[in-house]
């Protein structure tokens, strides 16, 4: 259960106007061909496989399908009962820790004007050189960007390439290429569907018309969807002119500017089965066309450097002499870099020096795009690891450009390089996008655009306009619109669930990727981690469960495969103890794990799900569980909860994708788990991974799924998309702040965004006015306290609880309550007129 939270952290208020999400026009392609040739293999991402269960593979085409026929269907107006009359999301923040940055292109005629590429939040574009920024893609029903180009002859044409060329979570497929002729205003869908990740785009320098195109292929199969494409009449139709194996893809693609006939393409194999990521191998190779692709040759394979597996390359063309070329590469597949040039058109190569690249890729060279070299100045080369690593001596010495990756002032992880002439240059890195000077460490950040991607969110009950979360890639963090320039790093790794205890300000407790859990002083913000008594060998998910008891902040729980209860007496040295036994099918390493964990209305009584389908309840503090899974789809559980309103209510959502199959992905049940009802109505076929209930009406429930957020107010008949605004993405989390009624999701893509649904629950009794006040004395209180208010007739008096449930309620016009048979904690006494005005005032109960 998450509660909601006393403020740790507080922000410098900087007033700010937030960055709207434009509506653009698209034309959005068809679904593919539903005989294609499913795939046979999971993903590779930890966070995605897990969430598999119990399936081996990942149904690409079909999951694609979906997405593509709902956003059709949302965009044009035809939203099968789910209106556009439910608010507008409002981005929170935030904007100063970035995101991933997959392409960065810049009008040549005015560099003022750029373009930039997320890795999962669409395209954003600037007018004033990074000053402000606005995004243009958010009516495609994919937001993943591998590419981006002006065609040569017209800046008013740009070009965009779908799909996440480094990573495998399905959330990064693509469905192809777009093209805009405004400047990248708007959109319009070229073709390529059946490609799962499109690499690159080059463009005739002469002929618009002619394009090529890098098809890298899903990694979940081993699909012929993969090579070189090309098209004569600007992209209208596509055919393969460079063909190859079914688990080898093109990662790069070159055209010689001077000599447009001749190209250069990388291969590259990557794919993923059960338990075994392949990466690189025989058929990584580099390919030359000298008659526009009509034939290829190899150029370049394992035989030049004598071994039997090379891994991702990357390949540039000086723009002096169109036959020098640079080619780098990693050998064995993996750790050991090496640049080679060729002075011949790829004749033959020679190895440099390339003093100063070790270990530049950090293992995972598959992640980067690695080479470039300076179109005025071929001695001045850049490659791209998890440093920038600059040469500008043609590749013989290489230092680090800028500053390392461990200064928050150059993030880590590069991917992309833009010259913008012959001492200047963009960098696009998994943090947002920087501008650099040659052989000068000084680094300038130019987009502050809110694509941080949350796997968890929760919110600040004293400073009740802030939020907290973690973040792929980028720690936890927190903030909200007011310094959304300026949110602070709290805790570092991939950033995971955040907890607040309720009667402390002077610490929470945070965790990175696969548990690992700290306390985090909030006057030094030096950690501690807190895993005494937890067996290490355990299986833990990568999305590690815990939380704090909504009733005391002396007693916490977590899971790995068994349930632990923590004592945190001594919030630093958490004590752990065991109180399950293993709760998992233990079919799976990556499934078999605790995913979620929700405290009832008494202390002690659990549910927990695991990712292999099991749901578990244990009654008030007692040692037995008992399972419950029952009729429950056999999905991993993503969410489980106790209802606030009725405690034999429970509700469990899932995750999971099968071809062609309905799989209901929520349940209630109303007998503690006896029986289950499918409530999943109209909601679109998408795994669920987050549950919000309403206290006070159980017919109003709010989820989050893999392409949004929605809502009902009729049990679970009829859902809504939440909100006219949000583009199509993947929201792990949600949650709710009372005091402005204001739900908040946090996507993964475009940072953090709250909207008011007080239209949807029709109560208002949490609104504050700034017109009226309100004071209790004494405060905290033990029995009785009086109020003042200057709220004319405000008979009807409400307490609510820090879960947000209705406690106490009163239309007297005594101005004394007695509050002694509350527990101790913290409650909102909320005041309401005959006018509805509400006011309300937070109060401790000792």
């Amino acid at each position: 259960m998450k509660t909601l939270l006393f403020s740790a952290i507080s922000s410098a208020s900087i007033v700010l106007s937030f960055l709207f999400l434009r509506p653009v026009s698209n034309s959005l392609p068809k679904q593919e061909n539903s005989n294609e040739l499913e795939n046979k293999f999971v993903p590779n991402d930890y966070f995605a496989e897990s969430r598999m269960y119990p399936e081996k593979d990942f149904p690409a085409s079909y999951y694609k399908n979906m997405v593509i026929s709902e956003a059709n269907a949302y965009f044009s107006n035809n939203l099968q009962s789910r209106n556009l009359n439910t608010g507008v999301w409002q981005i929170e923040g935030p904007h100063n820790i970035g995101g991933r940055i997959m392409a960065v292109t810049v009008n040549k005629l005015n560099q003022n004007t750029i373009l930039i590429g997320a890795a999962a939040g669409g395209i954003f574009k600037t007018k004033d050189a990074g000053t402000t920024w606005y995004p243009v893609f958010d009516n495609g029903p994919f937001l993943s960007i591998s590419d981006l180009i002006y065609d040569p002859n017209d800046t008013n044409i740009v070009f965009a390439a779908t799909g996440d060329k480094s990573t495998s979570f399905y959330s990064y497929l693509g469905n192809g290429i777009y093209k805009s002729t405004d400047g990248g205003e708007t959109w319009n869908y070229l073709g390529l569907n059946q490609v799962g990740i499109v690499s690159k785009i080059v463009v005739h320098p002469s002929n618009s018309n002619i394009l090529y195109a890098s098809a890298q292929g899903n990694y979940w199969s081993k699909d012929l969807n993969r090579g070189v494409f090309k098209s004569t009449d600007a992209g209208v139709n596509w055919i393969k002119v460079l063909a190859t194996d079914s688990a080898t893809g093109i990662s790069d693609i070159e055209i010689n500017n001077q000599n447009p006939d001749i190209l250069y393409a990388v291969s590259f194999t990557r794919y993923r089965t059960p338990f075994l990521t392949t990466l690189g191998g025989p058929n990584t190779k580099v390919y030359k066309t000298n008659n526009g692709g009509n034939t290829w040759t190899t150029i370049f394979d394992t035989t030049n450097v004598g071994v039997s597996n090379l891994g991702k390359m990357g390949i540039a063309i000086s723009a002096q002499n169109p036959n020098k070329l640079f080619l780098s590469t990693t050998i064995g597949g993996g750790s050991s870099e090496q640049l080679y040039a060729s002075s011949n058109a790829g004749g033959t190569w020679n190895a440099l020096p390339s003093a100063g690249l070790s270990n530049s890729f950090g293992g995972f060279s598959w992640y980067f795009d690695q080479v470039y070299v300076n179109p005025f100045n071929d001695n001045h080369i850049l490659i791209c690891g998890v440093d920038l690593y600059e040469s500008v001596d043609g590749g013989n010495n290489f230092t680090i450009a800028g500053t390392p990756w461990f200064n928050y002032d150059f993030h880590a992880d590069k991917h992309d390089v833009y010259f913008l002439n012959a001492t200047e240059y963009l960098v696009s890195t998994d943090g947002g996008t920087y501008k650099l000077s040659i052989a000068s460490p000084n680094v300038q950040r130019l987009d502050y655009i809110p694509i941080t991607q949350f796997y968890r969110v929760c919110a600040n009950i004293n400073s009740p306009t802030e939020y907290f979360g973690g973040a792929q890639d980028n720690g936890s963090t927190g903030g909200n619109i007011a310094n959304i320039n300026n949110w602070p790093r709290l805790y570092g790794g991939d950033g995971f669930t955040m907890q607040f205890p309720q009667f402390s300000n002077n610490y929470f407790y945070a965790t990175s990727q696969n548990g690992n859990m700290s306390y985090v002083d909030t006057t030094t913000f030096n950690y501690t981690p807190i895993l005494n008594g937890i067996n290490q060998s355990e299986r833990r998910n990568w999305d590690f469960p815990y939380m704090i008891s909504p009733f005391t902040d002396n007693v916490m729980y977590c899971g790995t495969d068994k349930i632990y209860s923590g004592d945190a007496t001594i919030p630093d040295q958490v004590a752990w103890s065991p109180i399950s036994p293993d709760l998992t099918k233990q079919t799976n390493s990556s499934a078999s794990t605790i995913r979620s964990i929700d405290e009832g209305q008494a202390l002690g009584r659990l549910i927990a799900g695991t990712g292999d389908g099991n749901v578990w309840l244990r009654s008030n503090g007692a040692a037995a569980w008992q399972n419950i899974t029952g009729t429950l789809p056999n999905r991993t559980i993503t969410c489980v909860k106790f209802s606030p309103n009725n405690n034999n209510n429970l509700y469990v959502s899932h995750s999971g994708y099968k071809f062609n199959s309905y799989i209901p992905h929520l349940h209630k049940s109303i007998n503690n788990g006896n029986s289950w009802i499918d409530i999943s109505g109209n909601l679109p076929n998408f795994g669920i991974n987050d549950i919000h209930l309403w206290p006070g009406n159980e017919n109003i429930i709010f989820i989050a799924n893999d392409i949004g957020v929605y809502y009902t107010t009729d049990g679970g008949t009829i859902w809504n998309r939440l909100g006219n605004n949000m583009p199509f993405f993947p929201v792990y989390d949600i949650d709710f702040n009372p005091n402005t009624n204001k739900l908040f999701a946090g996507t993964f893509a475009r940072s953090i965004q709250s909207i008011d649904i007080s239209s949807i629950t029709g109560l208002n009794n949490f609104i504050l006015s700034n017109k009226y006040s309100v004071q209790l004395f004494p405060n905290p209180v033990t029995d009785k306290f009086n109020i003042l208010t200057d709220l004319k007739n405000a008979n009807n008096k409400r307490i609510y609880n820090i879960k947000g449930e209705l406690v106490f309620e009163s239309n007297s016009n005594q101005n004394t309550l007695d509050v002694s048979k509350l527990s101790k904690g913290y409650y909102y006494l909320v005041l309401k007129n005959s006018s509805g005005i509400s006011i309300s005032r937070k109060f401790v109960k000792e």
